[in-house]
């Protein structure tokens, strides 16, 4: 296998920046930019970094020695730890491209290679890119517990199962005057049938980790002029939407990402919704902005509490399993007892832009909100990759297609199809097609 290398840090001015080479001549790099040449493994030694070419002095830094095959990528590995300046990483990087015996790293190349030499499986993989790019608490739990291994432990447990029932059935094939147990058809059709609702259910609790680890999306509708511009900006802290007293300002949908008690969300500021305008382009905002609220996962639905009613709020339909009610400008009322009455029996609540009233408490009913709708068990074992999901659902199509008046040569194909579809999950049986779309999404030096 050849050796490559490649900057592992991102290049830019930092305190720090870490150079990987891999492969079976990594040592034979060190050697030849160091002035050094006693390297323990897994210790850092502090030496003075050479040009091989011209002898000059590079940088002083500290080399780090790992022997395979214990190490990430199961091959040598050298880590040049330099100092973060932008000419001496340019410098060394063009040092080691003069070397005819290594060769710069492609995109997600050192994890390519610790996949192949079985430091890991494919579904290891796919969680460390998850991990790379992990942006909120949530996506880092979630990629630690699949690196961890108990996402590739419960397809192995399901495929132990299906190679269990397969395994007998053959067995009966290869001794047909045998009769076989009724009781040993049962025993199979009732482990398969477990198995189909194990994986449908487990696509079912991933579905919903997948909303909760990509993002919540959050909408704020309601009637034009009420406040929603001004509540997007006040949750985000920054100007986002443009606020107007002028009824309709707001004619397409505004969106930012952000995160909300250590959840990821993306919220969206919509038009007013209205049912008598003349104006063309409000009518297409108002066309997107219903759009919008459909598709949104929760609802914050904002009205004046100076102009709302009972009936114009009835008239939203307003869905109390993934809404919140705000009824806005609550610090004009003063004395207003109808408005208060408005909320009475109700569970809108009072708000105000100004002051920030009831801000907290907003943010406290999205999560509410979201712990109802998506609720799983922390320790729930999940897949997030689209990838995994279709292979899972082919799966399932096979194990339900089994009809035991069949004969056992068909039955056992129909499960050895289950079988090939979570190890095209693993990566025991790969395409390289599908390996060089997981890993080109790597960054180079990982």
């Amino acid at each position: 296998m050849q050796t490559i290398y490649a900057l592992s840090t991102i290049l830019g001015r930092s305190g720090v920046a870490v150079i990987r080479i891999s492969g079976e001549r990594a040592k034979d790099v060190l050697l030849k930019f160091s002035n050094k040449k006693d390297f323990e493994p897994r210790k850092a030694t502090f030496c003075t970094l050479i040009s091989p070419s011209t002898g000059e002095v590079l940088d002083t830094i500290i080399a780090i020695f790992f022997k395979g095959p214990n190490t990430f990528t199961g091959d040598d590995i050298v880590e040049f730890h330099l100092h973060g300046s932008i000419a001496i990483i340019k410098d060394v990087l063009n040092e080691l491209g003069s070397l005819d015996f290594v060769r710069c790293a492609e995109p997600g190349e050192f994890t390519k290679m610790a996949f192949e030499n079985g430091k890991m499986d494919l579904i290891g993989v796919e969680a460390l890119g998850d991990l790379i790019y992990s942006e909120t608490t949530v996506q880092r739990r979630a990629a630690i517990y699949q690196i961890s291994g108990h996402l590739s432990n419960l397809y192995s447990s399901w495929k132990d199962s299906m190679i269990n029932i397969m395994a007998q059935f053959e067995a009966y094939i290869d001794f047909p005057e045998d009769d076989i147990p009724t009781t040993a058809i049962k025993l199979a059709m009732e482990i398969i049938m477990k198995l189909i609702q194990e994986i449908e259910n487990h696509l079912r609790i991933s579905e919903k980790a997948s909303t909760i680890i990509n993002g919540i999306h959050i909408a704020i509708g309601g009637p034009p002029n009420a406040g929603k511009s001004s509540i997007m900006n006040l949750i985000a802290k920054q100007e986002i939407a443009i606020v107007s007293d002028i009824a309709g300002t707001t004619r397409d949908v505004l969106q930012i990402q952000m995160e909300i008690k250590g959840l990821k969300v993306t919220i969206y500021d919509t038009a007013g919704i209205r049912d008598h305008t003349s104006d063309s382009i409000e009518v297409e905002g108002i066309k997107r902005a219903k759009d919008a609220l459909d598709k949104s996962d929760i609802v914050i639905y904002v009205f004046d509490a100076l102009t709302a009613t009972q009936e114009e709020i009835d008239t939203f339909n307003i869905d109390s399993s993934n809404s919140v009610v705000l009824i806005n400008k609550f610090d004009l009322i003063g004395s207003n007892t109808y408005k208060s009455t408005l909320l009475k029996g109700n569970n809108y609540i009072p708000f105000s832009v100004k002051n920030s009233y009831n801000l907290n408490l907003l943010l406290d009913e999205i999560s509410a909100l979201i712990e109802v709708k998506f609720s799983i068990d922390s320790h729930a074992v999940v897949t997030t990759q689209q990838r995994q999901k279709e292979k899972l659902i082919e799966c399932i199509r096979h194990l339900e297609s089994i009809d035991l008046a069949q004969p056992l040569e068909i039955t056992a194909q129909k499960i050895r199809g289950a079988v090939s579809e979570i190890e095209y999950i693993t990566g025991k049986i790969t395409l390289d097609d599908v390996l060089d779309k997981i890993f080109s999404t790597f960054c180079i030096g990982k």
